[in-house]
């Protein structure tokens, strides 16, 4: 499994350790033990490909749209550079839009990507803050695909999305704690630290955060929520208060 952590959550202050460091007590031996078996399971090498085998064959000429949550994120520029990609092997128009990471880019950016009038939009950015233009594109006859655009990965009849393509958040956000519980031997003190303005950041830190705290000999120092697109401005000032 690879843990997207990079934009979605950012676990700090991994494996703190005690002074004075005293014997492992055997009320979360068991806790310990279990993170380090699962770490070595996630850190192993993967060689069984789970995804599809097959799908239906494409249509020609259609026209498509990549709302970016923001194109300074690695991840959802990167889906539109091989959006783009499998547009021209597809013989398909792909159009990029750039959601400059805020709900009320995202909102402007959904707009221009309606007027477009094309047959898709896939997304990167939560569609719960966007449920409006989407409901009026789908009644234009627009399909929606999203890309961690929700809390869970598959079809999204609630968000009128016809799948949202991801990893499970859950077991994402579980494997970034067993890193913390297993490095630290059973003591990490943490700080998580997620952008809870997408769902999906949200259902995964919250899982880190609940991993950690089934671990008595480990403790959660922070739980930040602080907007992706203010890092610059409130990350430092955050990390000189954990430190």
């Amino acid at each position: 499994m690879k843990a997207y952590a990079s934009q979605q959550t950012v676990i700090a202050g991994f494996a703190c350790a005690l002074v004075g460091i005293l014997a492992t007590p055997p009320a979360f031996a068991d806790a310990v033990s279990d993170a380090k078996t699962a770490v070595a399971k996630y850190a192993g090498p993967q060689t069984t490909w789970e995804g599809p085998t097959k799908g239906p064959k494409p249509e020609a000429g259609k026209k498509i749209v990549f709302l970016s949550g923001d194109e300074q994120n690695d991840i959802s520029h990167l889906y539109g550079v091989y959006i783009k990609e499998a547009g021209e092997k597809l013989g398909w128009n792909v159009t990029v839009i750039d959601g400059k990471g805020s709900p009320t880019s995202w909102l402007a950016g959904m707009n221009q990507a309606i007027a477009l009038k094309p047959d898709g939009i896939a997304l990167f950015a939560d569609a719960a803050s966007l449920q409006d233009p989407i409901k009026a594109g789908v009644a234009q006859g627009i399909k929606f695909v999203g890309l961690h655009a929700a809390g869970l990965p598959g079809p999204q009849p609630d968000l009128n999305l016809f799948v949202n393509i991801q990893e499970d958040p859950r077991e994402i956000g579980k494997a970034e704690a067993d890193w913390a519980i297993a490095d630290s031997d059973g003591k990490a003190h943490v700080v998580v630290l997620s952008h809870n303005e997408y769902a999906i950041a949200k259902v995964k830190s919250t899982a880190t955060k609940d991993e950690i705290e089934k671990c008595p000999g480990c403790k959660v120092l922070d739980y930040v929520n602080s907007p992706a697109s203010e890092a610059a401005q409130r990350q430092p000032q955050l990390t000189t208060s954990w430190v």
